[in-house]
This record gives structure tokens, C-alpha cells and sequence, in this order.
């Protein structure tokens, strides 16, 4: 059974490839961590929060400085750090429609582990041993508030 790292570039993918997210990792083994890296200040955040303590994610905060964003800069300490800490970790799954992420990709192959990307460019292929399409993932908004709404009239008609 594998053990899976997932990290999330939260300012450039959505809440709403967390569920599918899920269900497809599932079949690879046992998620032992999962971070969301994002500045949390930020106002659209807040679409992120019941999906953050529904799948009981790491929020990790990155504050902009000098007016630039520093997520991936934070991201990519992170994966790295936690490369050589958590060695138990087989799997790093990075989720980035960035292309910012090249070096990281080949340490964690140098490193013997299995990378799967989730993103848009097809480029990316190439490098990771599993590339997923990030549109082939998300889940429309509709779709999730209509599960949400039913969970709370299920909940509701309970009680009564």
C-alpha cells in the first residue's frame, strides 16, 4: 500500500476537485498528509473553508509580500522539507496549474518516490510517472452546494 503527500497550490486550484480528488487516491494507497497552501486573508478564500475541515486538510498560510504571492515559494520549501522528513511518504501528488515546479519534481524522482501532477499542461506528462488532468477532477459548484443543501435536510428531517 502506498502512502500518499498531497499538496494543493490553493490560489490557483480549486475546492472543487478535492472530492474526486479523494475518491481517486483512495485506490493508491493511504493519504498520510495533505496541505492547501494559500493566503487565507484573502476574501474568495472562504470558498475553501467546509471543504478544509470536511476533508480535515492543512491549511497552510502564505501572506503576500511586496505585493507578490508567495505560495509557491512556500509550497515548494514545504515538499522539499518534507521529502527528506517524512520518508515514509511514497507518493507526492502536487496540484498547480503553475509551471513553476520543475525542480521539485525531479528531486522527488532523484528521491526514488512516485510524483503525480494534477494540472492543465500536458507538457508535464513527460516528467511525472501519473499526470492528471485537472478538469477531468473538478466538480461543478452546483453540484457540490446541492450535496451540501441535501446533507442539511437530511440532518434537519432527523431531528424532527
Amino acid at each position: 500500500m502506498e502512502t500518499v503527500g498531497i499538496y494543493i497550490d490553493g490560489d490557483n486550484i480549486s475546492h472543487n476537485i478535492i472530492q474526486n480528488l479523494f475518491k481517486k487516491v483512495t485506490y493508491l494507497g493511504k493519504i498520510v498528509l495533505c496541505k492547501v497552501f494559500r493566503d487565507w486573508s484573502q476574501e474568495d478564500s472562504k470558498k475553501w473553508s467546509t471543504t478544509i475541515n470536511e476533508y480535515k486538510l492543512e491549511a497552510i498560510q502564505c501572506f503576500r509580500h511586496a505585493q507578490k504571492q508567495s505560495t509557491d515559494v512556500h509550497m515548494i520549501t514545504d515538499i522539499i522539507t518534507d521529502l527528506f522528513m517524512y520518508q515514509n511518504i511514497s507518493t507526492f501528488i502536487i496540484a498547480t496549474c503553475d509551471s513553476d515546479y520543475n525542480h521539485v519534481y525531479q528531486q522527488i524522482l532523484k528521491q526514488g518516490k512516485k510524483l503525480i501532477i494534477i494540472g492543465k499542461d500536458s507538457k508535464l506528462c513527460n516528467i511525472a510517472n501519473q499526470f492528471w488532468y485537472y478538469n477531468d477532477l473538478l466538480v461543478e459548484e452546483k453540484i457540490i452546494n446541492k450535496q451540501i443543501s441535501n446533507k442539511k435536510s437530511k440532518k434537519t428531517n432527523s431531528i424532527i
